[in-house]
């Protein structure tokens, strides 16, 4: 019926006028009269959300000229908070204007459109009661339905046992059912078309995120196996392989549970490498030099700082941090705005954050975000650690003046 594929897909008015018509050919369409006051339903809930938009939109605008012409706005204030808190009451008759609508395409035998609405009030609210049990519901039918009907299109079939896995959790299952069903789609209609019957087996927008649960998960296994092995390499002494998988593991997930712990020893494992090879007469001037070079560029002496990071490297050519910093002072020099070199110093930041050093991260980031102003990810992070540090230095003032 042209009536329920419009209601599906949102075209409230279109099926609204093709429901009528059923009833003016048969006044005893037992669907037309199911789908007519959910459609009624739909269309004064798209009327009252309009309105509120306007009200809303316009107590802001009154709201912030009576500000500016320094007028009492309380009371317009008062009803902006008031049609705000009206949000959760709005919701709650969503879902339940949802659920009846599933409820009747569940009846029906619609099962792709019944999990879409379910699962739009479950994706809403995660606990949702109600859903909860039209999907069991949902699930046993389904599974039944698989089991016993030989009349389902194949791309139907593949679509539903996406739905019954996705149901289930098993997200690599869903994504490989609905892969056949876009396949068979593909094979079988015009590509201008394959979209617009894609939209009517309702999975578009769940296989998207089945495929990020999927990926997540992958993503999780590899972090895992990439911790893991820098263990096994720091385990046999092999500092400077395993601080590059730590390093790995900080830029894809800097939280992960004693990261902090073993980039700090394989970051210690490689400085005890690296300076049994020096004398303690080059070390010394290696760290003057180095700390003289930071110095400098915080000072935005940009020609100094590159001079002592350049000495640095003649005595130590491999020293990671005078080169991460020449790098950074000869951009600035240069007046060149470096985004790849930028996000090299980000990486740098994250890598330090993660094994709490907040200074030096504070430093990466700042470099980072100087070098690409457009990079907002090394700004927020810039912001977030700044705050950090300036929490620390409270409590220790807080802490040293309760101390005796």
């Amino acid at each position: 019926m042209a009536g329920v594929q419009a209601f599906q897909q949102h075209q409230w008015l279109d099926a609204l006028a093709q429901f009528l018509e059923a009833l003016k050919q048969d006044p005893r369409n037992a669907q037309a009269h199911k789908y007519i006051p959910l459609t009624i339903q739909e269309i004064e809930a798209q009327n009252h959300a309009i309105v509120r938009e306007m009200r809303l939109s316009m107590l802001s605008h009154t709201t912030q000229r009576l500000g500016s012409n320094r007028l009492n706005a309380e009371l317009v204030e008062a009803a902006v908070a008031e049609m705000t808190h009206s949000d959760e009451r709005n919701h709650e008759e969503r879902w339940s204007r949802w659920l009846e609508e599933a409820k009747v395409e569940h009846q029906q035998g619609h099962f792709l459109a019944a999990n879409d609405l379910v699962f739009r009030i479950i994706g809403e609210k995660p606990g949702h009661v109600g859903a909860q049990q039209e999907l069991s519901l949902l699930q046993s039918d389904m599974h039944t339905a698989l089991d016993t009907d030989g009349n389902l299109l194949v791309q139907e079939r593949y679509a539903l046992q996406g739905f019954y896995a996705y149901g289930q959790s098993d997200y690599d299952a869903a994504v490989t059912a609905w892969e056949k069903a876009l396949a068979i789609l593909q094979q079988t209609f015009p590509a201008a078309e394959v979209e617009r019957v894609i939209s009517t087996l309702h999975f578009k927008d769940y296989a998207k995120h089945a495929e990020a649960q999927v990926a997540a998960r992958i993503q999780e296994v590899k972090v895992n196996a990439r911790f893991a092995e820098g263990v096994e390499l720091f385990q046999k002494n092999h500092f400077a392989q395993s601080l590059e998988a730590f390093r790995e593991v900080a830029l894809a997930k800097p939280e992960y549970p004693n990261l902090s712990t073993y980039l700090v020893r394989a970051e210690t494992g490689v400085e005890e490498e690296r300076t049994r090879l020096l004398t303690e007469a080059k070390r010394q001037e290696i760290a003057s030099s180095l700390q003289k070079g930071v110095d400098q560029m915080e000072r935005e002496n940009y020609a100094g700082a590159q001079d002592a990071f350049r000495k640095v490297l003649v005595l130590d050519p491999s020293n990671p941090t005078a080169g991460s910093y020449l790098t950074a002072v000869e951009a600035e020099i240069q007046r060149l705005h470096d985004p790849k070199a930028a996000q090299t110093h980000y990486e740098a930041g994250l890598v330090a954050y993660a094994s709490g050093k907040l200074d030096e991260a504070l430093r990466e980031w700042h470099i980072s975000a100087r070098m690409n102003p457009q990079n907002e990810k090394a700004s927020n992070a810039l912001a977030k650690v700044q705050k950090e540090l300036a929490l620390n230095k409270e409590g220790s003032t807080i802490l040293d003046e309760a101390l005796p």
